[in-house]
């Protein structure tokens, strides 16, 4: 089979959150190393932020004059669009679609927090953690939560309506002939009637949780794969 023409990573590839970056990063170079090969195939890498590396959109705009490749080897953004037989597919993080039910709480208010936790040390980012899990109880649940137990119950419920309706379109900037693609809630699943899919994770957090899954998209159609070691593909 052709090599695939796009990898999409779709965020939270390094966790920048309560951490250093730089040793986040090192912690991650041989990732980075094998993805820095694919430079040399017929391979486009595009890197959607999420919320532990919101930081990384910021890095990129350091030299706005560099060139792809040069100091950034990904395409760097918060939302990416493709077409593939003449279908077209819209990708996020995800991250919108847990903030989204929590009115007044905007996405803008989410996306500073984002920021300020990929901005501090282990020291402080444990305290800015303490006092942001006491303001959550008192307004939200806690953010340090995995995003499976954060969207449950009614929030869940309504995370659900918005994705699989036209809202998704007006909420999230969806056109209306493009199909959604995310992760965040580390939860596959793949819609093809509503034009919605998720990856899922590859944190094992819990045992019953399929993990290790990812999407493939092929001919404009989206199946949902879960990675195999040996075989490296579906």
């Amino acid at each position: 089979k052709p090599e695939p023409r796009h990898l999409i990573l779709l965020g939270d590839i390094l966790d920048f959150w309560r951490a250093h970056n730089i040793d986040a990063a090192l912690e991650n170079s041989e990732v980075f190393k094998k993805l820095l090969d694919l430079r040399n195939s017929s391979i486009n890498v595009h890197y959607v932020i999420g919320n532990h590396d919101y930081v990384m959109l910021e890095l990129s705009k350091r030299c706005p004059e560099c060139e792809m490749g040069s100091s950034h080897p990904f395409d760097i953004k918060k939302s990416l669009r493709l077409e593939d037989n003449k279908k077209s597919f819209y990708f996020i993080h995800g991250y919108e679609l847990e903030v989204l039910p929590q009115e007044p709480f905007t996405i803008d208010d989410y996306e500073d927090i984002c920021k300020s936790f990929c901005r501090i040390t282990n020291l402080l980012g444990d305290f800015v953690s303490f006092i942001w899990s006491v303001w959550k109880k008192i307004r939200y649940r806690t953010i340090r939560k995995p995003p499976e137990k954060r969207l449950k119950g009614e929030r869940k419920k309504r995370m659900m309506q918005l994705i699989t309706s036209p809202l998704k379109n007006l909420f999230l900037g969806v056109k209306e002939d493009e199909t959604l693609i995310f992760g965040h809630t580390h939860e596959p699943f793949v819609d093809p009637k509503n034009k919605v899919a998720n990856t899922g994770s590859w944190v094992n957090e819990r045992k019953q949780r399929v993990t290790n899954t990812y999407l493939k998209i092929e001919n404009g159609e989206t199946k949902l794969c879960v990675f195999n070691e040996v075989l490296g593909r579906c």
